[in-house]
């Protein structure tokens, strides 16, 4: 979904200059490069985010599980949890939880496929990866994933 995004955001867009020199790329290139902007989005945020100093990127899978572990207890001290999927709704809770006014829904400007004009593109932008680029992008989810499946089990109850 970053890839097609990122190749096909709009040129008014925040952000958009700084990725000139992504556009352009194949998937192989975008899952390997070491473009800072794409790297900053892509290596493992979420766990990086949420286990310590963003601008710090695991070395291998040692530390992306470490990067994991520490987000998973950081985020489990936390009264609330949600999940992107649903954004909107817990946004509203919180709000409501504050005593603040929900303020209407926000744009969804990073819905890949409604920057994309041809129904080729759009249809490519929600294909699956292929084995191959699944092993090339792992690395880059790889502590993400690891978040996702521990609060995902527990949402639905299986851990």
């Amino acid at each position: 979904s970053l890839y097609h995004y990122f190749m096909n955001i709009p040129g008014g867009y925040r952000g958009a200059s700084t990725l000139a020199g992504v556009k352009g790329m194949s998937l192989r290139e975008f899952l390997t490069t070491d473009h800072e902007w794409v790297r900053f989005h892509t290596d493992n945020f979420v766990a990086r985010q949420f286990s310590g100093p963003l601008n710090v990127f695991p070395a291998g899978p040692d530390e992306r599980a470490e990067f994991a572990e520490r987000a998973i207890a950081n985020l489990s001290a936390m009264s609330y949890r949600g999940f992107h999927d649903d954004y909107e709704r817990a946004f509203a809770d919180i709000v409501r939880a504050a005593g603040l006014p929900v303020p209407p829904a926000s744009p969804r400007i990073n819905v890949t496929a409604a920057h994309i004009s041809s129904a080729e593109g759009q249809a490519q932008a929600r294909q699956s990866f292929d084995e191959e680029m699944r092993e090339l992008a792992r690395p880059l989810v790889e502590g993400d994933l690891a978040i996702y499946d521990f609060f995902n089990r527990q949402r639905n109850g299986s851990a």
